[in-house]
């Protein structure tokens, strides 16, 4: 189900609120994270990605924001999915998709945090995605990215779309992928990380074994 604008969406997806975090302004009462807009993931059939060495399609984070790319003042979700239908060929993730994050199946992948109020008493959020968690670290919020839990949403992200993915495409993504490692290559003997980099990035390109 695709999502409508902010101040049509309450509650969505997951909703968090972080009180102990801590405040960059004790007059704001604010979590010290950026306001920003809510979202939807969309199959894209010339975005792929490569896990051993296997293609899936990459979904595409596109965010919700009245009188901007196409979506309306009101959010209307059926304008949005037919102008990404009609002009890019994508296919909604559902809002209620079956997700696993951290371990733990989840109908639906985002999440809205308060994040405090504005000064005339309007309630703030924050959006992001059930793989990342935040936490707090002496005076920082650090954020966490559960990679499986992606992985396994990517994988099955393709199922949306009708057709595999296209065999050009699938060979410029492997193409580009050998140039980042190669890149990398080059490098490495100023910075200690590239080699690390570089193996990361040909994994994607190789099968995975299967362990005994």
């Amino acid at each position: 189900m695709p999502i409508r604008a902010p101040d049509n969406m309450s509650p969505i997806g997951h909703s968090e609120t972080l009180t102990t975090l801590p405040r960059t302004d004790r007059r704001s009462k604010r979590i010290p994270l950026p306001m920003n807009h809510p979202f939807q993931y969309w199959v894209d059939p010339v975005r792929l990605a490569l896990r051993g060495g296997v293609a899936t399609y990459a979904p595409v984070k596109i965010e919700v924001i009245p009188g901007v790319q196409n979506v309306p003042g009101n959010g209307d979700p059926a304008t949005i999915e037919s102008y990404q239908k009609r002009e890019n060929g994508r296919v909604a993730v559902p809002m209620d998709f079956e997700v696993i994050a951290w371990g733990k199946k989840r109908a639906g992948y985002l999440v809205r945090m308060k994040t405090g109020t504005d000064l005339i008493g309007k309630e703030l959020y924050h959006y992001h995605d059930v793989w990342t968690r935040y936490e707090l670290i002496g005076n920082k919020v650090i954020a966490t990215f559960d990679h499986d839990g992606w992985g396994d949403f990517e994988g099955r992200c393709g199922a949306l779309m009708d057709v595999k993915p296209h065999p050009a495409i699938v060979s410029a993504e492997r193409s580009r992928l050998e140039a980042a490692a190669q890149s990398h290559d080059r490098i490495s003997h100023k910075s200690p990380g590239a080699n690390h980099t570089a193996a990361q990035i040909r994994a994607k390109l190789q099968p995975e074994v299967a362990s005994a």
